[in-house]
């Protein structure tokens, strides 16, 4: 559904420890039990926003595609007679699709 350019998922997060340096972080890592690459890592003082925010990204795909497929059912209800009006949240949801997949809204 998707013509992102982004490595397929299931992505996940997990956390790492760097006991010499006394660092703690977290990695997303993408693709199947097979081919697992990190694609980002970051520290910070506060471990809770760090997990959160490794979360998010790691859901990232998952909410892209749901979100394409919410407009697309979207889409087919519109063109099958039923009327909607262009609210706030469609065109918020039409830029975030655009940003992910560096499209124009």
């Amino acid at each position: 559904m998707s013509n992102a350019n982004h490595t397929p998922g299931p992505w996940s997060s997990s956390m790492w420890t760097d006991d010499v340096a006394g660092a703690v972080g977290w990695s997303i890592v993408c693709g199947d039990a097979g081919h697992l690459v990190p694609t980002n890592t970051f520290e910070t003082d506060d471990e809770e926003e760090a997990e959160a925010n490794a979360r998010l990204i790691a859901a990232a795909p998952e909410l892209l595609e749901a979100l394409q497929a919410m407009l697309e059912q979207f889409n087919y209800s519109t063109v099958a007679g039923l009327v909607h009006d262009e609210s706030m949240a469609i065109m918020k949801a039409r830029e975030a699709i655009a940003k992910a997949t560096g499209e124009q809204a």
